[in-house]
């Protein structure tokens, strides 16, 4: 290579400094997988387990801290925080007052931005003005009308969801908070698309996002499977 021809080379390095300032997104999970649903497709619901029995809940120290360096790390006048669960307002509203708090100490002169997912049975008119008043983008977890929504979430003691969620997304309204919606596409839907579509127009959602539902298959080789029924024939033999 020529000398001419390395001077002209540009690096990654050198593009992502043409580009400017890097960005990205923090999503916070303060309550790890603990929700109080149970619906039934969320593929979440079982890393609680993996903590021992205990409902983990981020501990005012580790949020100030979370909330420090990460705001150190954004060399951009704007700053967001994604939080989320689980169900993230297990965490209660005095942990989010204090998130706002070390928000505004540590990222100075930024535009902070908070968006948070909930299936919204928790919220209520405190938690609306509280989003209201701190400019909260809030997404709501609803999958459409009564029928198609109860049939897979519920509560842990097995009763339906919806009428709780729409008594959070209208307290939502009425206080003027910023919602979008998450709906899970499942079996339960199947044949109700414009059905879906028009209800949640008409709840006053203008931006619609749509999670498949994908169930695990797990692929056996076919000797496996082959293998699999010698055993039983033996047994049966």
């Amino acid at each position: 290579m020529s000398e001419d021809t390395f001077r002209n080379t540009i690096t990654l390095t050198d593009a992502a400094r043409m580009t400017g300032p890097s960005v990205f997104n923090i999503m916070i999970k303060p309550c790890g997988s603990v929700c109080n649903l149970d619906c039934r497709y969320c593929y979440y619901l079982d890393k609680a387990s993996l903590y021992g029995g205990h409902e983990p809940k981020m501990s005012d120290e580790l949020l100030e801290k979370v909330i420090k360096d990460y705001a150190e790390s954004v060399d951009m006048p704007e700053i967001t925080f994604n939080w989320h669960g689980g169900e993230p307002l297990v965490a209660g509203i005095d942990f989010y007052r204090k998130a706002v708090e070390l928000e505004r100490k540590y990222c100075g002169d930024k535009l902070i931005n908070n968006t948070l997912q909930t299936n919204g049975t928790l919220v209520d008119s405190r938690w609306a003005d509280f989003f209201a008043e701190n400019r909260f983008l809030v997404g709501i977890s609803i999958d459409g009308p009564q029928n198609v929504h109860d049939r897979f979430r519920s509560s842990k003691s097995g009763e339906p969801s919806f009428r709780s969620v729409m008594g959070g997304l209208l307290a939502l309204r009425r206080a003027g908070v910023e919602f979008n919606t998450l709906t899970a596409v499942s079996k339960a839907s199947e044949g109700h698309g414009a059905e879906i579509y028009s209800f949640l127009k008409a709840a006053g959602s203008h931006y619609m996002q749509f999670l498949p539902v994908v169930e695990k298959v797990v692929v056996r080789r076919p000797e496996d499977v082959l293998a699999a029924q010698r055993s039983r024939n033996a047994k049966d033999a």
